[in-house]
């Protein structure tokens, strides 16, 4: 009679600590979903099972999800995105605003910043229900002004230069808006550096917007010679750098007869 008693006590344990995880659901207050992410078969003996969940209709490995960590499709996903937030373009950090060095004339441009636009672009972003819709004034400025990106326009970057010879270069800074088009970034700055024991003479060497830099010798060479200069473009959320590479030359050229 003591071991019939004993064997009926542990059962007794056993089947407390099964339902365990029961007890926890239902103290917890969560609603679990049961159904299978193969075939969709609802399972509602998984909450009752201390063990390997398998589907009764398909066979399939699964196991019970809280409905608040699902999506309206029925899966799970991780943190969602506010979507609260009028804006179809991603709001990254400052840093991560492109800021593209281009060479070329207003085709390049266009085309750059189209690409920029569409970067920026958030996959599937839709209108905001009109609820949302209902931004402040200061904040639909705040939008409107905030660019897709930069580019930094170079008429050329390579020049050939003889004694008393002279070459202009144009730069400019554009400002993308999120529909790809551009305007001249009035509030970028731009310098140009030269290096160590130039013989080059550049002016201007700093500006903001557009410049147009004539590019000359100061001093003759003896010999061909290639220097480079430096050009730094720094709007408020980022800086970009760019190489305009000069060859100079003697003057002497040899010619066969």
């Amino acid at each position: 009679m003591k071991k019939h008693h004993i064997r009926h006590g542990c059962i007794l344990i056993s089947v407390l600590i099964c339902m365990i995880p029961l007890l926890m659901l239902n103290v917890s207050g969560e609603e679990y979903d049961t159904r299978c992410n193969h075939c969709g078969y609802d399972n509602p003996h998984w909450l009752d099972e201390d063990c390997v969940h398998y589907c009764r209709e398909c066979g399939a490995l699964g196991m019970p999800a809280i409905i608040s960590d699902k999506n309206d499709s029925g899966t799970t996903t991780p943190d969602e995105t506010d979507n609260n937030d009028p804006s179809p373009y991603d709001t990254e950090g400052d840093g991560d605003i492109p800021f593209e060095v281009v060479i070329g004339g207003a085709a390049v441009v266009t085309v750059t910043a189209v690409s920029i636009a569409k970067k920026k672009k958030k996959p599937g972003a839709t209108t905001p229900r009109a609820k949302t819709r209902q931004p402040s004034t200061q904040r639909e400025k705040s939008k409107e002004d905030q660019p897709a990106g930069y580019i930094l326009q170079l008429s050329k970057d390579k020049v050939v230069l003889a004694d008393g010879e002279d070459a202009v270069v144009g730069i400019r800074v554009m400002r993308v808006a999120g529909d790809g088009q551009t305007t001249v970034a009035s509030n970028a700055q731009i310098s140009l550096q030269m290096q160590k024991d130039s013989h080059l003479l550049v002016l201007p060497a700093r500006g903001t917007g557009v410049l147009n830099v004539r590019i000359k010798q100061n001093s003759a060479v003896k010999q061909d010679i290639q220097e480079s200069i430096q050009v730094t473009a720094t709007v408020p959320e980022k800086t970009t750098l760019a190489t305009i590479t000069v060859m100079l030359n003697t003057g002497w050229k040899m010619v066969f007869r």
